[in-house]
């Protein structure tokens, strides 16, 4: 875990970054799954407040992976009151980290010419390599990494503001990028619109919002990709803070959401439920979970 500019510095010039086989992050479970697997998970110790040594035996303490996120995270939003509270923070941690690194590689093509996950869920419960857990509950950073390996797809680059279009189809591309910036409370502060054509397997860059978000506060970036016909080939949803500190997030009051279940669709085997989540507030909702 380091600050998003760096991953995107160790993909452009790093030793051992032009092909990466093994990359992983401190990935937290949430409260419900922590406590179904450590029975005294309520009882903190003083020198690793909120966790305890219980959770040392599932890579919660004493390594240098999961501390790497509590030095970032306590840094940016201080010290959390509760264990729910450390795990919800965390999975904030989860959602743009596993994003950065593909969306990093994506701009460093073609010196990266690859980038496998070490690993997709850990072998008992734990606090880290994972992006789905011990009883298949996927965390933040399974949803932003795979929005950041679609075969077409726009991304905002957390080490200079600028949006690429990133393509592993046969075919070329023309494309229109539609940004829209917000500032924390959700008010729009900016629309830009791109075209651009997209060679065969490339990554293009299309243009920067530097000078848009490179003060101090933060800013929820919102693109979305259409071909020429406007279908909508893709939409990327992020937040950018300088130096990728967010601690305006702690700023954003929770709201009420609703959910509506969706007409089902019944298989041989399955049932498939879908549901519309609604955010009827004028503040924006992140990493909101069924």
């Amino acid at each position: 875990m380091v600050r998003l500019p760096i991953y995107y510095k160790m993909y452009e010039s790093a030793r051992g970054f032009e092909s990466r086989n093994e990359i992983g992050l401190p990935s937290v479970q949430s409260i419900n799954e922590v406590a179904a697997s450590i029975p005294d998970f309520n009882i903190p110790d003083k020198e690793s407040f909120p966790l305890n040594k219980s959770m040392g035996y599932h890579d919660a303490t004493g390594s240098a992976i999961i501390g790497s996120l509590i030095d970032i995270m306590f840094q940016d939003i201080g010290v959390p009151s509760s264990l729910a509270e450390f795990l919800k923070w965390g999975d904030l941690y989860n959602n743009q980290p596993y994003r950065s690194i593909f969306e990093a590689a994506n701009k460093a093509r073609p010196r990266n010419e690859g980038t496998m996950l070490w690993k997709s869920n850990a072998a008992w419960p734990s606090f880290n390599w994972q992006i789905f857990d011990w009883n298949l509950r996927a965390n933040a950073g399974y949803y932003t990494m795979k929005s950041a390996c679609k075969p077409i797809h726009v991304q905002f680059s957390h080490d200079d503001a600028g949006i690429q279009v990133v393509s592993t189809l046969s075919k070329e591309l023309n494309v229109v990028v539609n940004a829209t910036i917000m500032s924390a409370d959700g008010t729009k502060n900016s629309n830009r619109i791109f075209t651009t054509a997209v060679p065969p397997d490339m990554t293009v860059y299309v243009d920067s919002l530097a000078a848009i978000v490179n003060d101090s506060c933060l800013y929820f970036v919102a693109m979305d990709l259409y071909n020429q016909l406007g279908e909508k080939l893709d939409r990327t949803f992020t937040w950018t803070q300088r130096k990728s500190n967010w601690y305006e997030l702690l700023k954003i009051p929770s709201v009420d959401i609703g959910c509506k279940l969706l007409p089902q669709q019944k298989y041989e085997q399955e049932t498939e439920y879908s549901f519309e989540i609604i955010n009827s507030s004028d503040w924006p909702v992140i990493n909101a979970m069924l």
